[in-house]
């Protein structure tokens, strides 16, 4: 007969086992009588239990009095309702656990397996079954595709997809296998470091490596990293790399803060290297270098307006280096305050104490879509005299027309939480009166807008918004429907905290 049969067996524990295999050799798992049963077809050409006078297969030919033959359903091969064949596979030998022990071999922490695990499913078809080898011992195999295939084995949600059950988690947060370092020293994967580096499981290893890393260790990457600094600085792995080196580095190496200095406006332009480079300013002399070279080749203006190159002027700011920045500010500030980048920058300086007397157009900048930040950061940290200025441009604009506007509510916020108390004051009485004769007062107004029930909630917060809570406690009837109403109402009721 040319078909198979087909026999399963159970283990004295009432658990399946897997007996030896050959090319022709498969196994099915399924369900019978509360026990987990294992079958095995052999194929006549490969096994010695092939039997001459099995029945070929055949719908009618199947009996509980033929053992061996299992009846097909829609290509789902079921179990066999005849007894265990006394001929049966013996089970395989249990391989004894892994033994693990440390050693140091060239300053690094390396481990050595006695009897290590068994292969992983995705090994299996490279070694002969049941060969004990680790798991990157895999013959003709590439040692990245190895590495790979290590990790997702010892950790299958590694790849990025979360545990079950296990919540939300923050971006990046998934940690290598305990092993991984183990396994693969960077001695071991230093040969093929460029390809490590510019793939994403590989740049996690060699950024793992650099956590904790000897001083022997952090100078072998670093010099193994430099003639590939340009490929790795713009690529979306790579650069993590070079990030992590230049965090870690007390003193750059020559080469590798020539290249940075070098290549500053490139590196700043591109979507990686200007994080390499931010990295890079927190060493003094790279900072001076930079910021001496944009302004040289006179690309600050440019680089303050690049999608990618005003992050890297932000942190020259953060640094230190606002004087060496300012200078081209100064000129085109309102102009910058407008910009979707450039008002980024202008946020930073004026967190150092920047543009306190920079002569701001605060009414084209109040309800402006990107002006209004500039705006916002003046009452946080300017002077008096400047948040005087803003208050005196807020009254004049009117405060109902502007609490009811998008960006310029904002403004009105930070006047409550930043403005002087006579700020406040103005702010709370003006919400607790009629803005005209007939009307109710503004804050009843304001409670029901899309905009301004939130200066609503926010003054009630304020010093003297007992006054506005009175108010709106005694008209709650009137908006106590109204979507946008409904959370301040609540909250005047429980108390204004």
């Amino acid at each position: 007969s040319n078909y198979p049969t087909l026999s399963y067996h159970r283990h004295p524990d009432n658990t399946a086992y897997q007996s030896g295999r050959s090319p022709h050799h498969n196994t099915l798992y399924g369900e019978q009588g509360g026990g987990k049963q294992a079958w095995h077809t052999q194929s006549p050409r490969s096994s010695a239990s092939y039997n001459p006078h099995a029945t070929p297969y055949s719908p009618s030919s199947v009996s509980s009095h033929h053992y061996g033959v299992a009846p097909r359903q829609h290509g789902y091969v079921a179990p066999s309702t005849a007894q265990q064949q006394p001929n049966c596979h013996q089970p395989r030998p249990v391989s004894p656990s892994p033994e693990y022990t440390y050693a140091t071999l060239n300053g690094e922490r390396v481990l050595i397996v006695k009897n290590p695990p068994p292969p992983t499913m995705q090994d299996a078809k490279h070694v002969p079954y049941g060969a004990a080898h680790p798991p990157e011992a895999v013959a003709n195999r590439d040692l990245l595709q190895t590495y790979k295939s290590h990790i997702t084995s010892v950790q299958p949600h590694y790849h990025g997809a979360h545990p079950p059950n296990a919540g939300k988690q923050p971006k990046g947060s998934m940690q290598l296998p305990a092993q991984a370092t183990l396994y693969f020293p960077y001695s071991r994967i230093r040969p093929d470091l460029l390809r490590f580096a510019l793939d994403q499981h590989g740049s996690r290893l060699i950024q793992h490596h650099l956590d904790s890393p000897t001083r022997q260790l952090l100078s072998s990457i670093t010099d193994d990293v430099t003639p590939h600094l340009h490929s790795l600085s713009t690529d979306v792995f790579g650069n993590y790399i070079v990030q992590k080196i230049l965090s870690l580095s007390s003193v750059l190496p020559t080469k590798l803060e020539s290249f940075v200095v070098d290549n500053a406006i490139e590196l700043s332009r591109d979507q990686y290297g200007c994080r390499v480079v931010q990295a890079a300013l927190i060493h003094p002399t790279v900072l001076n270098s930079v910021a001496a070279e944009i302004a040289h080749k006179c690309e600050m203006l440019a680089m303050i307006k690049d999608v990618n190159g005003n992050h890297v002027v932000q942190k020259i700011v953060q640094q230190g280096g606002c004087a060496a920045v300012a200078p081209f500010v100064e000129a085109d500030a309102l102009t910058l305050a407008k910009d979707q980048y450039g008002c980024r920058v202008l946020q930073r300086m004026i967190e150092v104490g920047w543009g306190n007397d920079v002569s701001w157009d605060v009414k084209g900048c109040l309800d402006h879509q990107f002006g209004n930040y500039i705006i916002q950061h003046l009452l946080s940290y300017g002077r008096p005299d400047v948040k005087d200025f803003i208050f005196s441009a807020v009254a004049e604009l009117g405060l109902l027309a502007l609490c009811r506007r998008k960006y310029s509510s904002n403004v009105v916020e930070k006047l409550l939480m930043h403005g002087s108390s006579r700020h406040v004051a103005y702010i709370t009485s003006y919400l607790c009166h009629s803005a005209e004769v007939g009307q109710p007062p503004a804050c009843a107004i304001l409670v029901t807008d899309p905009f301004g029930n939130y200066v609503v909630k926010k003054a009630i917060e304020a010093e003297g918004g007992e006054k506005v809570a009175m108010v709106l406690k005694g008209r709650a009837d009137e908006f106590r429907g109204n979507a946008y109403a409904k959370r301040v109402v609540a909250k005047v009721e429980k108390g204004r905290r």
